[in-house]
């Protein structure tokens, strides 16, 4: 049985979000309305879980959209309901114009085929592939904005990767100031005689752990 998951949220934001990975979000039939699509072989979910399933999505993707496009588009889950109907039967959910196969020509003659995938999607596609990932990722959209939050979305990371300092991701000083500034941290270095940093310092420090983490991943894939 397959499940439809109507949402809530910026319609501008889900817009573009949706351009980048169709087959997440589709417009059902001519409503006009963004929702999940689920489609399983077996009726073996109850809407409970359909729900946590949609949220846990919704999650990560506003995460992402914090991410990639500075923006959240507050996404939420409203109504779901059982249905008949494939992805097909749903016009809106066509082809990204922003993912694409595109031919390279060599010189050698012999031509190679590379898909270019948009930003939103190629790190959607990493998260679902790395599980602690796609974790801190969701965290994002309700930790984002004071320190409790910043440092939560740190241990995160560190639990995963190991500390962000060694692989070169910042330096030992940007650390050690994070840290004392979210109050992880009592005494050290030279960074206390500048005061704690502010939360938007903390913003761009945090972001960028996730970009070199997202990075790191995407070179993995080969994304």
């Amino acid at each position: 049985m397959n499940w439809l998951v109507y949402l809530s949220g910026d319609d501008s934001l889900m817009d573009t979000i949706s351009k980048s990975i169709p087959e997440i979000i589709i417009r059902p039939g001519t409503e006009g309305r963004y929702a999940f699509f689920f489609e399983f072989s077996e009726d073996i979910f109850t809407e409970e879980e359909i729900r946590r399933l949609a949220e846990e999505r919704a999650a990560l993707i506003r995460g992402i959209s914090i991410l990639v496009l500075n923006d959240d588009p507050r996404m939420g889950v409203n109504e779901i309901c059982r249905t008949e109907k494939v992805p097909e039967d749903f016009p809106g959910n066509q082809p990204s114009a922003e993912s694409r196969d595109i031919i390279i020509s060599c010189d050698e003659g012999d031509d190679e085929e590379i898909l270019i995938r948009s930003p939103f999607e190629s790190v959607y596609i990493a998260a679902a592939a790395e599980e602690g990932l796609g974790a801190v990722i969701r965290e994002i959209h309700c930790n984002f904005g004071e320190w409790e939050g910043f440092l939560r979305i740190y241990l995160g990371i560190e639990s995963c990767t190991g500390s962000p300092a060694e692989k070169g991701w910042c330096s030992d000083d940007e650390l050690e100031w994070f840290l004392y500034s979210a109050g992880a941290k009592d005494s050290g270095g030279s960074y206390k005689s500048t005061g704690p940093m502010y939360l938007s310092e903390a913003e761009s420090f945090v972001t960028i752990l996730m970009q070199e983490w997202i990075k790191e991943k995407k070179r993995e894939l080969d994304i």
